[in-house]
């Protein structure tokens, strides 16, 4: 359907003969650039971007990537990414398969001036197995209403950091990423809490608890949400009445400590696509860690309670891992997986989570779901190279995987390292936003920009 839409948009202007269709999947930039024959900045990705009553399309090479203070200067907002699960709706196409042809009236198309260094390009054509061969002006002529637009930056600007992170959709950042130049991300490593799981609840319980049985009132969960994020000790030194002596803030940490271990944890989930997706990263062959604030006892608890036989290494604040940002614990971490800080993404729901990261030199992304939102981030200027709004986002990120590989568990944890079009570059501190647009599983040609990836019509 939308392929022949597509075409029949191009037939207007008698362009249909340039229309190409594959037996193979041009999903991504990488695999486009396969299927057509050529270098894979030549393909052109298109990112869907949400603004609201209106959604942009914008069109550029594929190893470029947005930039984030030229989107806000020219759109007059942070870069968001339009969502998966809605991207067919609002655009008229479904990830894999964004393109500037034949989109919804609530569509506006923005070509970028990163198209202009070629004389031929090659944008998809409605669907994840096709292109079309056009040059940029021709382009331009077959999409009324499009405007040039300069929002993008190429490899050799991103070195380095433009600050910012994007907001990105699944499918603009799948077909993006097939141009872009790929990290070969092999590791995942998460923050836990208001990352993994949901633990509000029950912190809010053994708190209230602990401060009990020290003759404390209790706080609010509310309260308790602004005391999270910097390990046991801040949370209640924080949580204890304002005046209490640090020997009686230590010895109500001790008695929640003690407290632990005895509660189930009924009320800490995962949040939504947890499972699903960290299935997923394994099947690709990604090894995955978990590095958190919260004592080392704690986390091995609640994620055995949660999460069991999902981690292969898993670290808490202990005497040989200070508390974050201190890098140590995540480039253990990394180690122990048998990876490298380059090839490593941490993922966490605050800016100490960032701060992490950049010290460890790891991919940087923020978590959207957690206990911090955006602004948080923004008033600690802590940018991560990506803020994604959903946790199956981060399959884009990840390598596709190799033929034989598809257990869960370990056995699916030494797979393919071949990096999607949908996997960002490996510029730092160019933070993206994945938004519905973004597509997870198979980074479409057409999706979002990320750090370096994804674009609205190839990855």
């Amino acid at each position: 359907m939308s392929l022949e839409r597509a075409k029949a948009h191009l037939a207007r202007f008698g362009r249909e003969g340039d229309v190409m269709e594959f037996d193979v999947s041009s999903a991504t930039v990488d695999l486009a650039a396969e299927a057509v024959g050529c270098e894979p900045a030549r393909i052109a990705k298109t990112l869907s971007f949400d603004l609201g009553e209106r959604v942009a399309l914008v069109v550029c090479a594929g190893d470029a990537r947005i930039a984030n203070p030229k989107f806000k200067a020219r759109f007059g907002k942070k870069p968001r990414m339009l969502a998966a699960d809605v991207a067919e709706q609002r655009i008229g196409h479904a990830v894999g398969g964004v393109c500037p042809f034949g989109v919804n009236a609530e569509c506006d198309v923005f070509l970028d001036e990163s198209l202009r260094r070629f004389d031929v390009v090659y944008p998809a054509c409605g669907t994840a197995s096709s292109a079309v061969r056009i040059t940029p002006d021709d382009l331009a002529q077959v999409v009324p209403g499009s405007e040039w637009v300069d929002v993008c930056k190429l490899p050799e600007e991103g070195a380095g950091k433009e600050g910012g992170a994007q907001n990105i959709s699944h499918e603009t950042f799948v077909r993006d990423e097939s141009s872009a130049p790929q990290p070969p991300f092999d590791a995942f490593v998460f923050d836990l809490d208001g990352t993994l799981l949901d633990t509000l609840p029950d912190l809010t319980v053994i708190t209230n608890r602990a401060l009990e049985l020290e003759g404390y009132p209790p706080r609010t969960q509310d309260e308790i949400h602004s005391f999270v994020g910097n390990g046991l000790m801040a949370l209640m030194y924080q949580a204890v009445p304002e005046g209490t002596g640090p020997e009686a803030a230590e010895r109500a940490m001790e008695r929640w400590k003690a407290l632990f271990p005895t509660y189930a944890n009924d009320l800490t989930v995962p949040y939504p696509g947890v499972r699903e997706t960290v299935t997923e990263l394994r099947r690709r062959g990604c090894k995955l860690g978990v590095l958190s604030n919260k004592f080392d006892a704690g986390v091995q608890q609640v994620m055995e309670q949660k999460l069991p036989g999902l981690f292969d290494v898993m670290h808490g604040e202990c005497a040989e891992i200070p508390r974050k940002p201190d890098p140590t614990g995540l480039l253990r971490t990394i180690r122990e997986l048998g990876s490298t800080p380059a090839r490593t993404v941490y993922v966490g729901d605050s800016p100490g989570d960032v701060r992490t990261a950049r010290a460890a030199g790891t991919y940087a992304v923020g978590a959207a779901w957690g206990y911090h939102d955006e602004a948080d981030f923004d008033a600690e200027h802590a940018e991560p190279d990506l803020m994604v709004h959903a946790f199956a986002d981060l399959i884009a990120l990840a390598p596709e995987a190799a033929e034989g590989v598809g257990g869960e568990g370990a056995e699916g944890a030494e797979g393919a390292r071949n990096v999607s079009r949908e996997t960002p570059g490996a510029g730092a501190g160019d933070g993206t936003r994945i938004g519905a647009d973004a597509t997870v599983p198979a980074a479409p040609a057409d999706a979002v920009d990320t750090p370096a990836v994804a674009e609205g019509g190839r990855v």
